[in-house]
């Protein structure tokens, strides 16, 4: 883990472009950009935003392949665990891949010896490695002979670098290490040269540094500022050379280039005790074969040990500072870490020449029209002067924190300029409007590519274009914009079906329309002879809508709704003479703008719905509307027939395309949506022609980011939402901790922003909450958002978390959102409708039967939802619902435990006794009441909590002591360690061969669950709740475990999580023969099924590790040497067999299990005492199991003692065999907790087998 965090810093400081890894401890999760293969083994780490031009559509085992800059990359990593005809096949699966793919690089780690590399011998696996990469035509790269794995065993060189012929020559630069690292393997350096001539150097445009920012400075720096009378050019470069020389004066430039910061976690500690274990390893690398090369091999794991404990410790520090942050800085770097993994790995723009030009010519096509003629302005009419109001409210709309235009003026600095001076500004942009021209400056526009997800990075049509304009040139557009509205809102303005763009309208009308109109059709009471109809939708896409617009439509659009003709002058301006402006790898280049409209500017939006008012007024025949919204036009068609549907949409698709075409637009076809809306029950089709493409109706389409469905359930759209809303939560969740973190009034800004996502279009599909089966998941969701702003434990139920957290269930906030869509135009409708659902969610309160402490202490929900102070935490929330370290709470989870007092015996301990009566808890009762001034009962403490906000404090006090002392008091009756029965439920687990139970998810939780110090064991989820119920339904689909051995396995991990091991419980507990399932049965050949009987009476500790000695050799030999248990023998006949074995030996056994990567010395037969036993780990390269003759299997056991002659020698021996098996079982569970790979199981070494003496 050491290692892949170190890479982290090393791609830092070095600048990497790329990096290929082999056997990572993880893989990293977006933003970054990280290509793995099917087992994590292998990957490709693109760095410093280049692009990943194409990857594999399925992940292959073993390697992964990406293009980067053109070349195609392999990584690769062959385990020394692959047989030879696996890694042949390995082998013959990489050259399939790499076969057409050039330029190509592949490299990894090979596990292979050859003298072609350096090696001192040549392996069978290097000679198929050469044999299999010959037809690739590839060269290796590797030069020297430095060894590129040093471990305990030797040094070796088994990471190799291939490239093809073309690419070979440009690699410059190879090397072995250079880089610290801490891993066994080496860091292969090396570079590609670049064969293209050097461009120009780029000039980097002028920004400052917006947090220096003085503000005092540039205020008086501006008001000393004067701009003289003359030409408006002449006007506009002095009022833009003033602002320049106040943001000289009041900030410092920057280079344009991001600094190099260190991973978040890295201090100058961390650098020390790097630079200390790269010293470390070097002195005990040279030591190698000296008489001190033990001490210096130790002093080199003590200097990585103490590495990686100060990681952990910096990454553990790092993000609770982080937690901390989210409380002062709600929407700050907190919430951009954690948003960052949703939206994806950050590219950079194309700067390749070629791609950039294309993509310019692409979305920028140049269109040869007829020149624009400017209008005359009739005598005696003239521009009204720009009032301060109009400066004001363009000024306010200038964002602060949004990217600079080309002139790189911060807009911070821009509105402080504006509010010193305004006569200034108001003085120039008069005289624009009079003079009808808009600046040259003004007009460049600096153009930013933006990637699409999901496309291939080497189209044109792959890129979202941005143009960057200047802040003042914004200013006096959205005047302009403000102008212009006036008479596009008019009467005669735009016409009604057009939603996007407009004030007072969204993308909800533009889908409420659609809907409305089906919902209508499908309202009669029946098909034959009745009144309903069908109803189609086709939504159509405009090809390059914003970049192809005529100039000359517009202007007569504009003529048409009788524009002003100062504002078709200064309009007709701002089209002539733009730039377009973007950079390459050869430098900055610029063309001119002949059509379109900028996207980013602000009169572009409103001039595109003037110019697309011709679509929306076309007269379109038989029952089909159109519906606009931007660019996207929807066409809503009704009639009693599928024929006649399908004509009139026929019909209209051409006419629009037609009408579109006179404007210089093309559509889109291969996009077009068909949705056909219909209640009957059998499902029917219809088939739409847009050009040379014919549509089938689609179940369901996405219209505005609503997916709607054939039915209108919307059930569609709720799945689709609710995964979303799941991921944001999750995201968030990481900065919301159960204890620690932002306060709960931060905390519940995050859920609005998973609320915001669920509740998108709830006016649409409000009616779909009464349906349960659509609804639960996004219920689900949004309690769990609430459970984090309480700090809340996930067992408390629906109601009560939301009475809590001070939010209306999910099904009412939907509600309330469609009342006010209604009531939209009406101002006091938010506050009305609030006290609605209010009144509703109290009545669903009153009447529910879950959470009903929580009712007694907060019966009205107004009150507490409306207070104005209080925070919600860990122990206040355990106080309010009930559900925490009281007994009373714990016995629905463990019925044998009691829910007495121990200081009270008469009385259960409930929340309700541990606050108000137990006599434990006096002294912190009565300082609360000192503060409160009264006596505090149930019925009362609310009511103090909402007066004031020392009385809340009061009672939070309370609360945190006494869960604190509680939670105390819980952790003190915990018993130590009890590693036997952590083995005996492994033994149970390896026993059935379940793959899916079978890892550290449930040991940990046991280990958990009995560990003194818990820090130093993960915590994971609990075992006994729906999370283990659903794997245990599906482990039973599977059949990769039975019903009885289900309930075998809750039973064993609820005794070991909550008896005293003293004593094993009375109830007699069977684990019946399991079948193994087919792959697990060729996986684990040497698996044999047996029964597992418990004693049904008292079992004391020692006893029970008297139970688990070992077999006697014979009972060994003869399940070693039965041919009928071999993997060649049916599953039933091999389980019987193995069982009658055991039956046999002894008639009443007990079996256990070993994990089979721990070997077991051979027994001492000389010994006469008991004898501890000698474990060892084999090494998988040189010690492998399969070696081991099954003479010598057969005698590797582990021997305690064999005298058994007297009493009182067997009573000695068991109980110095318990000694040993405990420490046994403790190496062994530790080992099995530390390994994160598959193990290998085999009973045959591993059968332990004692009668059970009561």
């Amino acid at each position: 883990m050491s290692a892949q965090s170190l890479l982290e810093q090393t791609v830092l400081e070095h600048e990497f472009d790329l990096a290929i890894v082999s056997d990572q401890y993880k893989n990293l999760q977006p933003p970054y950009t990280w290509i793995a293969d099917a087992n994590k083994q292998a990957a490709i780490w693109v760095l410093r935003g280049n692009q990943v031009q194409e990857r594999p559509v399925r992940a292959s085992p073993y390697f992964t392949w990406a293009r980067v800059h053109g070349i195609f990359v392999f990584s690769v990593y062959a385990p020394p665990r692959l047989t030879d005809a696996e890694f042949a096949a390995l082998l013959s699966d990489i050259a399939d891949e790499a076969r057409s793919r050039r330029p190509l690089i592949l490299a990894g780690d090979f596990n292979a010896w050859s003298t072609e590399w350096g090696s001192d011998r040549t392996t069978h696996r290097g000679r198929v490695l050469l044999d299999a990469l010959a037809p690739l035509d590839v060269v290796l790269v590797n030069t020297g002979d430095s060894p590129t794995f040093i471990g305990e065993g030797g040094q070796s060189i088994i990471d190799l670098t291939f490239a093809s012929d073309e690419l070979a020559q440009r690699v410059i630069s190879w090397q072995v290490g250079g880089l610290d690292t801490t891993s066994d393997h080496q860091a292969i350096l090396f570079e590609l040269e670049d064969t293209r001539p050097p461009g120009p150097a780029q000039r980097r445009g002028c920004r400052w540094n917006a947090r220096s920012l003085n503000r005092e400075v540039f205020a008086n720096w501006m008001a000393g500022v004067t701009v003289a009378s003359g030409p408006l050019e002449e006007m506009v470069d002095q009022l833009g050379a003033a602002v320049v020389a106040a943001c000289d004066a009041a900030m410092t430039r920057t280079s344009g280039r991001r600094r190099r910061e260190p991973v978040y976690w890295w201090t100058e500690e961390i650098a020390g005790l790097r630079g200390a274990c790269l010293r470390a390893r070097r002195l005990a690398q040279r030591a190698r074969g000296r008489q001190d090369w033990g001490v210096r091999r130790a002093e080199y794991v003590a200097a990585k040990r103490r590495l990686s404990a100060a990681i952990k410790a910096g990454k553990r520090r790092c993000w609770n500072l982080l937690c901390e942050e989210a409380d002062r800085d709600t929407w700050g770097r907190p919430y951009e870490v954690v948003m960052s993994r949703l939206r994806g790995p950050r590219a950079k723009p194309p700067s390749s020449p070629s791609l950039v030009r294309r993509t310019v010519a692409t979305l920028f096509p140049v269109v040869v029209g007829e020149p624009i003629p400017p209008p005359a302005v009739p005598d005696g009419e003239m521009a009204p002067d720009v009032s301060l109001a109009e400066l004001r409210r363009a000024c306010r709309k200038v964002k602060e924190h949004t990217a600079p235009g080309p002139d790189g003026v911060p807009n911070t600095a821009l509105k402080i300029a504006v509010a010193t001076r305004p006569d200034i500004f108001r003085r120039v942009f008069t005289a624009c409007m009079r003079s009808g021209v808009f600046p040259r400056c003004w007009k460049r526009q600096r153009l930013v590519l933006l990637p699409k997800p999901g496309k291939p990075p080497d189209e044109p049509t792959s890129f979202r274009p941005i143009c960057m304009l200047d802040a003042v040139g914004k200013m006096l557009e959205r005047i302009l914009c403000d102008r212009l509205q006036v008479f596009t809102e008019s009467p005669s303005g735009l016409s009604d079906q057009q939603f996007g763009f407009r004030r007072g309208r969204s993308t909800i009308d533009a889908i409420e329309k659609v809907v409305s109109t089906a919902r209508e059709a499908l309202r009669g009471r029946r098909w034959l002879g009745g009144t309903k109809e069908y109803c189609a939708v086709v939504t159509l896409d405009v090809k390059n809508a914003f970049n192809t617009a005529r100039w000359n439509n517009i202007l007569t659009a504009l003529e048409r709704i009788e524009t002003p003709a100062y504002l078709l002058k200064i309009i007709g301006n701002y089209f002539q003479d733009r730039v377009l402006e973007y950079s390459t790898s050869d430098g900055p280049e610029a063309s001119s703008v002949t059509a379109g409209v900028p996207q980013g500017s602000v009169l572009g939006p409103t001039l595109w719905n003037v110019m697309y008012d011709a679509i929306l007024r076309l007269n379109l025949r038989r029952r089909v509307n159109i519906v606009g919204f931007a660019d996207d036009i929807a066409l809503v068609a009704v009639a009693k027939h599928l024929w006649q549907v399908e004509n009139h949409l026929n019909a209209a698709v051409v006419q629009v395309r037609e009408a579109l075409l006179r404007l210089g637009l093309a559509t889109a076809d291969q996009k077009t949506e068909v949705l056909l809306l219909t209640s009957r029950k059998r499902m029917e089709s219809i088939t739409i022609t847009v050009g040379d493409c014919h549509i089938k109706s689609a179940p369901h389409i996405r219209y505005l980011g609503v997916h709607i469905d054939a039915r209108l359930r919307f059930d569609v759209h709720l799945a689709k939402v609710c995964e979303k809303a799941a991921k944001v939560a999750g995201a968030l969740a990481r900065i919301m901790p159960r204890t620690g973190g932002p306060r709960s009034s931060r905390r519940k800004l995050y859920a609005n922003v998973v609320d915001s996502v669920l509740l998108y279009g709830a006016p649409i599909w409000s009616g779909a909450t009464e349906t349960q089966a659509y609804w639960r998941q996004a219920e689900a969701i949004h309690r769990r958002a609430c459970l984090r702003i309480i700090s809340g434990r996930p067992h408390l139920s629906y109601e009560a978390t939301y009475v809590l957290a001070s939010i209306p269930p999910l099904a009412l906030l939907a509600d309330e959102r469609t009342r006010l869509y209604y009531r939209r135009h009406d101002d006091a409708g938010r506050n009305d409708e609030r006290q609605e659902t209010l009144r509703r969610w109290q009545a669903l309160w009153d009447q529910s039967t879950k959470g009903r402490w929580t009712h007694r202490l907060i019966p009205d929900i107004k009150g507490w939802v409306e207070r104005r102070h209080g925070e919600m935490s860990y122990h206040l929330t355990q106080f309010l619902s009930g559900h925490g370290y009281f007994k009373h709470h714990s016995q629905r989870y463990d019925n044998n435990a009691s829910a007495r007092c121990p200081v009270c015996p008469d009385a259960t301990e409930n929340v309700e006794h541990v606050f108000f009566h137990c006599t434990r808890f006096e002294h912190e009762r009565e300082e609360a009441q000192m503060r409160l001034t009264e006596r505090i009962e149930p019925e009362n403490i609310v009511r103090f909590m909402l007066k004031d906000p020392a009385s809340w404090n009061a009672v939070s006090t309370l609360a945190k002591a006494v869960v604190t002392r509680l939670r105390q008091e819980a952790g003190e009756h915990q018993d130590p360690v009890c590693y036997d029965y952590v083995l005996r439920l492994y033994a149970f687990l390896v026993h059935y061969g379940i793959q899916t139970i079978r890892d550290k998810f449930y040991i940990r939780r046991v280990c958990y669950d009995h560990a003194p110090n818990k820090r130093n064991v993960k915590r994971v989820p609990p075992l006994y709740n729906g999370t283990f119920r659903k794997r245990e339904r599906k482990l039973s689909r599977k059949k990769e475990i039975n019903e009885e051995g289900a309930k075998a396995l809750k039973i064993t991990m609820r005794r070991m999580r909550y008896n005293d091991h003293d004593t094993v419980p009375q109830q007699p507990c069977q684990l019946v023969t399991h079948r193994l399932s087919k792959s697990t049965f060729h996986r684990h050949h040497n698996v044999f099924a047996s029964e597992y009987v418990l004693n049904d009476g008292l079992l004391s500790r020692s006893q029970a590790l008297e139970s688990a000695e070992l077999p006697e050799p014979r009972a060994l030999a003869r399940l070693d040497n039965d041919r009928r248990t071999g993997p060649w023998i049916s599953k039933r006949r091999r389980a019987t067999t193995a069982t009658q074995a055991c039956q046999r030996a002894r008639p009443e056994v007990r079996v256990a299990a070993i994990p089979a990567a721990w070997a077991i010395s051979p027994a001492s037969t000389a010994s006469a005492g008991p004898r501890a036993p000698a474990l060892t780990r084999p090494n998988d390269r040189r010690n492998r199991r399969d070696s081991i003759s099954p003479e010598s299997r057969r005698r590797w056991t582990l021997s305690i003692s064999s005298n058994r002659s007297s009493s009182a020698g067997r009573e000695e021996s068991h109980e110095s065999s318990a000694d040993d098996r405990g420490r046994y079982l403790r190496s062994a569970c530790e080992y099995f907790i530390r390994r994160k790979k598959e193990m290998d199981f085999s009973f045959a070494n591993r059968i332990q087998i004692q009668p059970i003496t009561k």
